[in-house]
């Protein structure tokens, strides 16, 4: 019984650390788009 419960909890951390590297890399691009954009309406 405990292994089942044990298995399910790595599951969930390992598919939260996948979760959370997704997220910095997106919150990167969108950073890197914000940045973009706010130095063309400063050329424009």
């Amino acid at each position: 019984m405990t292994t089942i419960i044990n298995k399910f909890l790595e599951g969930s951390l390992v598919s939260l650390y996948y979760l959370s590297i997704t997220l910095e890399k997106e919150i990167k691009l969108l950073n890197m788009f914000l940045k973009n954009t706010s130095l063309k309406k400063e050329l424009s």
